[in-house]
């Protein structure tokens, strides 16, 4: 006759795998997403910024280019995330042209903020609001390529025209 282990056996077996893969639970990565929507005359980029400090910005479309926030940026960022998600600090905007108006905002595990390239208002909108100043200085976004997209038909003064000089 075959021998069938007792189930108090198995299930002590299977609690300790289970206990085993816990610790390998509580490394997994946290991460937000911070997009630019770009308009008419200006190209959009996303930042994505992971708990470990990696992260990357990419215009709309392009390439990722990758860089690393300090972990005390990234645990502060991340916080401020978590307090204006709890604020219920959401939605909101203002007045933009069609043109030139751009939207920065950032996504967390479904959550959506207010339109941070807006005037903010409350504490926790405030705070983000700075965390994604540095976060857009460490990912250099004043590099990207940000000019006209689209280009107007029988311009021809636009690519005629000089290269502005720098004045002493």
């Amino acid at each position: 006759m075959r021998h069938i282990p007792k189930l108090p056996a198995i299930i002590a077996a299977v609690a300790t795998l289970a206990l085993l893969a816990v610790p390998a639970l509580g490394a997994a990565r946290d991460g937000a997403k911070i997009v630019n929507s770009g308009s008419t005359n200006a190209v959009g980029w996303n930042i994505k910024i992971w708990s470990d400090g990696a992260g990357s910005v990419a215009t709309i479309g392009g390439p990722p280019r990758v860089f690393t926030l300090s972990s005390s940026a990234t645990r502060r960022f991340l916080v401020d995330v978590k307090a204006a998600r709890m604020a219920a600090l959401s939605g909101g905007g203002c007045m933009k042209s069609a043109s030139f108006g751009t939207r920065t905002f950032v996504r967390w595990h479904r959550w959506q903020s207010a339109d941070l390239s807006c005037p903010v208002t409350g504490p926790a909108n405030r705070t983000l609001a700075s965390d994604l100043d540095a976060i857009e200085n460490a990912a250099d976004v004043a590099s990207l390529q940000t000019g006209r997209l689209i280009r107007i038909p029988n311009e021809p003064r636009r690519a005629e025209a000089p290269a502005p000089t720098a004045t002493p």
